[in-house]
Order: C-alpha cells, then structure tokens, then sequence
C-alpha cells in the first residue's frame, strides 16, 4: 500500500519510464491508430513477465522470488534507470508486501502494473 508522498512521487518516476518504454512499441503503419494504445497494454505484462522470469531463471535462490539486487536488474532491462538507489529500495519495499525480503511476481505485478501503470 502505496501511503506517502514520496512513494507516490516514486511511482510517478515508473509510471513515466514504463509508458516511455511502451510509446516505444512498433506498430505497422497499415494499423488502426487506435492500436497504438491497446498494443501497449497487452505489451507491458507480457514483457514484465519475460523480464521477471528471466532473472529468476538465473538468480542463485531459484525460488520463484526475486532479491533486492535482482529486483534492480528487471527494472533495468525494462528502461527504469537512473533513479536513485533510495528510490528503488523504496519501490521494492512497496512491492514486498509480505515484508519477506523478496518479491514474487504478484507482489511484482502488483506494483509494476496497477500502481505503475495505471496510477
């Protein structure tokens, strides 16, 4: 749960990364214009999926939950750079609903999709 000022501005930093990102999605010129938003949409969780189970694939824990540090590398392959490492600590803290140390990809979904994308 998203409570302070701070977080929200956090999340307002993903939100503007992550529609850069999806603005970034080719779409043939032939295409409906009105494509153009609905391929962004259905783009970004597939991609976030891709992202997510990748680096769990390679993580040493295996566990289906990611790290801190591999929290930061999806983030990374998905264009959320630049931020300050406060800022991504406070983002994994968001997203670690459970407080366990680690977030698997509901917890991911969760605050990359609903509150990301879509605050």
């Amino acid at each position: 749960v998203i409570e302070t000022a701070y977080e929200r501005q956090i999340i307002k930093k993903v939100r503007k990364k992550l529609q850069a990102h999806i603005a970034g999605v080719e779409v043939p010129a032939y295409a409906d214009p009105k494509l153009r938003e609905f391929a962004g949409a259905s783009y970004l969780v597939p991609m976030l999926w891709t992202h997510f189970i990748g680096v769990v694939r390679e993580s040493d824990t295996n566990n289906g939950r990611v790290t801190f540090k591999d929290f930061c590398l999806i983030l990374e392959r998905v264009g959320i750079t630049g931020l300050p490492e406060a800022d991504f600590k406070t983002l994994f803290a968001i997203a670690d609903t459970d407080k366990s140390g680690a977030v698997d990809w509901s917890e991911f979904a969760s605050v990359m999709v609903t509150q990301a994308a879509t605050n």
